[in-house]
């Protein structure tokens, strides 16, 4: 899996695609502007900040893996532990923080976080708990254009 830097400048798409679920198409959003799109949750064999994390935290990451932010033909497996998840190995999360900032992750964070006590920066934290994802948004934009 790629490795980025929690809070680094995201710059693995430049189109978003999101997968609503439940829904036969696919929705296309492009971030604006970039440079409030951060990264988080990229992990690979290097070491990583490690603790505890709010159950509703959780909760919600976990909800939130379920739609599908730029969801691709191939799927990558936990490079911690190898497990298989074809449905989180192969998309992304993207939360946005009631500041704009966005933060993108892999949907394999839900799995990070639960597995393996990956603890995300306290922004990507407080932007999950407080925040919206792409596909609530995209959500909210289609039923007011109808």
């Amino acid at each position: 899996m790629t490795r980025f830097r929690d809070l680094t400048k995201y710059e693995y798409f430049d189109e978003t695609v999101v997968s609503l679920v439940g829904e036969p198409h696919y929705v296309h959003y492009r971030h604006q502007p970039t440079d409030r799109v951060l990264n988080v949750g990229w992990l690979n064999f290097e070491r990583f900040d490690q603790g505890d994390v709010p159950a509703d935290f959780v909760a919600r990451l976990d909800e939130y893996a379920t739609d599908r932010v730029n969801q691709t033909r191939g799927s990558q497996s936990c490079p911690i532990c190898g497990l298989d998840n074809p449905s989180l190995g192969s998309a992304e999360i993207h939360v946005q923080a009631p500041d704009g900032t966005i933060y993108a992750a892999p949907a394999l964070v839900a799995h990070y976080v639960s597995a393996h006590r990956y603890r995300p920066p306290k922004a990507f934290i407080d932007a999950v708990l407080t925040g919206r994802n792409m596909a609530d948004i995209v959500r909210d934009a289609q039923s007011l254009s109808n």
